[in-house]
């Protein structure tokens, strides 16, 4: 979906009834900007997903009161920008999750009512290894669900504004940013030397461990 020379644009609307099922890689944005919508029970289901795939694309999803299942890996800004919106009851699934992947890519990733589940770990800033600028905002009753880790790399930020963060484990690296405020965070272990916030909101470590050796900043009613 958006697929050109650089100057293309395609835009797809998945809604009530609807259902799209690629049966392979599904990309919004190469080389050109692409959009895609699945609302009111629309239903899209494919193998790899990316969002923003080459460096001069920018990719948009909107997952409002629809589902995307992606049966393999989810990249949103591969190597260009990507930005995805989960909100009113949207569902996104996949087994590994990237956001900002490549260094020169721009990721964004909203939960804002919906829920996102990671099957596998989910990395905010990078993949195997640091990459570009990252954002994971969850916000209001929204759910972000990681089997694995939760690893924010320099450039990455994880916002955790309300609702419910759960996670295996979180490791923040130096230049990687965790901002909790009035949302819940649910962990076994907590470790990094990146920067913490906790202005208010709960944080829950089952029975792991914290050891944090960067700057630590807590203040608000948090517990």
């Amino acid at each position: 979906i958006g697929h050109a020379g650089g100057s293309g644009s395609g835009s797809r609307t998945v809604g009530a009834g609807q259902g799209l099922n690629v049966g392979e890689s599904l990309t919004v944005g190469y080389d050109a900007a692409g959009v895609l919508t699945i609302s009111n029970g629309g239903l899209v289901e494919n193998t790899l997903g990316f969002i923003g795939d080459a460096a001069s694309s920018t990719g948009t999803v909107t997952v409002d009161n629809g589902t995307w299942n992606n049966s393999s890996n989810l990249l949103v800004g591969y190597y260009g920008s990507g930005e995805l919106t989960i909100s009113n009851g949207g569902q996104v699934a996949n087994t590994y999750g990237n956001i900002g992947y490549w260094a020169g890519s721009t990721g964004t990733v909203t939960v804002d009512g919906g829920i996102w589940t990671n099957r596998a770990s989910l990395n905010v800033g990078g993949g195997s290894s640091a990459g570009g600028i990252g954002l994971l905002n969850v916000s209001n009753s929204g759910t972000v669900n990681v089997a694995d880790t939760l690893k924010v790399w320099p450039g990455g930020t994880v916002e955790l504004l309300g609702g419910q963060t759960n996670t295996e484990s979180l490791i923040v690296e130096s230049g990687g940013t965790l901002i909790l405020d009035r949302g819940e965070l649910s962990t076994v272990n907590l470790t990094g030397s990146g920067t913490f916030r906790f202005d208010s909101g709960t944080l829950r470590l089952e029975g792991g461990e914290i050891s944090l050796a960067g700057p630590l900043d807590i203040h608000g009613d948090g517990t």
